[in-house]
């Protein structure tokens, strides 16, 4: 009797399974670099590593975008892109790229994804110090004050004795 014989895959045993895609947005803060012209790229294995393929969107504050709809059976490596200058990565939080840095790893899962903001070159988003102004006061009625004056020395100068006179 006429009979259909169920699909296959070419060179499988059952039909193909179709992937399925998430989309993976990757963030970078540049706020440690200075801008190139050319602009901020996303270079990865899904790209070629591409220094051009895929340019990131400024969002504020130093920090970069971009969306890509990536393959949920992936383990994608990456790394960023500042004009023509790949980032060298990070041992720390990187694979070894096999030509001197580290790529950044990233298994794509089953769900949108926003990745954490990583500040380029480093593990973690970039510490932006914020500063204070602080007064430091002596009295020196006990002490013979040298004609060369009383200065301040500190961590913050080098413990330099003469880099910041006091008045």
């Amino acid at each position: 009797a006429d009979d259909t014989i169920a699909v296959v895959c070419f060179n499988e045993c059952s039909n193909c399974i179709l992937p399925t895609f998430s989309d993976v947005t990757f963030r970078v803060n540049m706020s440690n670099q200075t801008v190139s012209p050319l602009g901020v790229f996303l270079a990865g294995s899904f790209n070629g590593f591409s220094a051009t393929a895929d340019s990131m969107i400024a969002v504020g504050n130093g920090v970069y975008e971009k969306t890509m709809s990536l393959d949920t059976t992936l383990s994608v490596q990456y790394k960023f892109v500042n004009g023509s200058t790949y980032e060298a990565g990070n041992a720390a939080c990187g694979v070894d790229d096999l030509l001197g840095g580290y790529n950044r790893v990233y298994n794509v899962l089953g769900t949108n994804s926003v990745l954490p903001t990583v500040c380029f070159n480093e593990c973690a988003n970039c510490y932006v110090p914020t500063f204070s102004d602080v007064t430091f006061s002596v009295n020196m009625s006990n002490q013979t004050v040298s004609p060369l004056g009383v200065f301040l020395a500190g961590s913050f100068n080098g413990f330099s004795a003469t880099a910041d006179s006091m008045i």
